[in-house]
């Protein structure tokens, strides 16, 4: 699971950067002059624009997913995978370092559901297996 999540973040990382050649480029927002609606980078670029399409409700979805976006939550995503490192992995005796119980002995499973939940959050990607959903969770 956490070879898939790497890869996951790494294409979005890679789709992102791939956008703009710098910040401008990667920072969106959304012009709406009662005629139609473009959605610009922070240099005025066009990003999206065509008569009568996006709708506004389209058009500030995009923007609030703007590359600058993407890459602070592929970052935030990154932390958190490092901070819950299986210890041990591919063995019988692998925990997450966070959520293991030492005084308990108790061995949460690895991956932990810390883990599961984020990679639950790319479940609609290829390659995503079902028995990697957090118990409890809905899917």
């Amino acid at each position: 699971m956490i070879t898939w999540l790497n890869g996951v973040l790494d294409q979005r990382e890679a789709t992102a950067n791939a956008s703009g050649d710098n910040a401008d480029a990667r920072c969106w927002s959304v012009i709406d002059d009662g005629i139609d609606c473009r959605v610009l980078d922070a240099a005025g670029e066009v990003i999206v624009h065509d008569e009568g399409s996006p709708t506004r409700e389209q058009a500030d979805h995009i923007a609030l997913n703007d590359p600058k976006q993407i890459l602070a939550d592929v970052a935030a995503d990154r932390a958190i995978a490092a901070e819950h490192a299986i210890e041990y992995p591919d063995t019988e005796f692998a925990y997450c370092a966070v959520c293991h119980d030492h005084d308990r002995h108790d061995a949460a499973a690895a991956p932990c559901r810390t883990l599961r939940l984020l990679a639950a959050k790319y479940a609609t990607w290829p390659g995503y297996q079902p028995s990697w959903a957090p118990e409890g969770s809905r899917g």
